[in-house]
């Protein structure tokens, strides 16, 4: 998985932090799960966009964030683009994730989220709780292509019943079984190429510091 999407380790004082971007969404997560059991079915996530190709960006971190446990979630349902609450577990969720940004100190340019329910609750505490971003949790921006890819005829489904409706079209994690093509579903290469128009798009909402001194 490319190095740049998830940082594990002890971060920058923000005085050398210049664009740190925060993405609440399943989408993101999901691919990058993938790329642990990636088959000749699923091409590999590439995060380099064009801007990154030109050399710039090159200070422009981002900070991937899942949503908390909403009401499908709960149940065993497979949520797509179902737009279920976050249960109280998933709030809770969504307050650690949010006190531990705070105690590391961590400062965002933007945060952005999914359309849904579950990913906007989530950024909105973090961004609020967090104290991270100016603005707290009016800053947090739409960007409708986070949204959860669309599971077509299996929205809906218990989770449980994925391998005895999809097999042998799917692909198993340690966590998670991922079904590939049902009726109606986003495909991965589709999905993949929306994630990479996603980290396009904010790399040239935020400039390298450089590029935009020089403009």
């Amino acid at each position: 998985p490319p190095p740049t999407v998830l940082r594990r380790q002890s971060p920058p004082p923000r005085s050398q932090m210049h664009n740190s971007i925060g993405l609440i969404s399943s989408l993101a997560l999901a691919l990058t799960d993938l790329q642990t059991k990636s088959t000749t079915r699923i091409p590999p996530l590439s995060m380099t966009s064009s801007s990154s190709r030109n050399n710039n960006n090159r200070n422009l971190r981002i900070y991937l964030a899942r949503h908390g446990q909403d009401e499908d979630n709960a149940a065993g349902i497979l949520n797509g683009h179902r737009d279920q609450p976050l249960t109280n577990i998933g709030i809770d969720q969504a307050r650690t994730v949010a006190a531990k940004i705070r105690s590391a100190g961590l400062g965002f340019d933007a945060i952005y989220a999914s359309p849904l329910r579950r990913a906007r609750r989530t950024a909105e505490i973090i961004a609020d709780e967090g104290r991270c971003v100016s603005g707290g949790a009016s800053a947090v921006q739409i960007c409708d292509n986070l949204i959860e890819r669309d599971f077509g005829i299996m929205t809906g489904i218990p989770t449980k019943e994925i391998k005895e409706r999809c097999s042998p079209d799917v692909l198993t994690t340690d966590t998670i079984t991922y079904f590939l093509c049902p009726d109606g579903a986003e495909t991965f290469p589709d999905l993949i190429k929306r994630a990479n128009g996603v980290i396009d798009e904010i790399c040239k909402r935020h400039p390298d510091d450089r590029d935009r001194d020089k403009g």
